[in-house]
């Protein structure tokens, strides 16, 4: 069992009061975590100094640096999957707007049988 700092916990539950409460206001799911991630009180903690040239150094104070690496990559993938299309509308419109024509026969059947959409209908 992986032991989580104080700090870490008290951000968490924080975060996590700061997400339901957002959410009983009656935003979207993608605007909640977008404004709970940004609000000053929540800020993200990162213990581990970014160099320059790409390395991490670890603080031994805190746990491995993968485990902020993964948290702050889980964030961001599903910051990024809450933007993805859920309906062949939204597909086709988003198609357009990236590439500026129709998309091509069949995209319906692909979309529907597409690993990478998961959630689509």
């Amino acid at each position: 069992m992986v032991r989580i700092p104080l700090k870490r916990r008290a951000f968490l539950v924080l975060l996590a009061i700061g997400l339901a409460t957002i959410l009983l206001s009656g935003h979207s799911v993608q605007e909640s975590v977008s404004l709970a991630l940004s609000l000053p009180t929540l800020k993200r903690e990162n213990p581990h100094i970014r160099h320059p040239n790409g390395l991490l150094e670890a603080n031994k104070t805190y746990s491995h640096p993968i485990y902020y690496l993964i948290r702050e990559a889980e964030i961001k993938w599903k910051t990024k999957s809450l933007k993805s299309s859920t309906t062949l509308r939204e597909a086709v419109t988003e198609y357009q707007r990236r590439y500026g024509r129709m998309p091509p026969r069949n995209f319906d059947k692909w979309l529907v049988q597409s690993p990478c959409l998961p959630n689509i209908r």
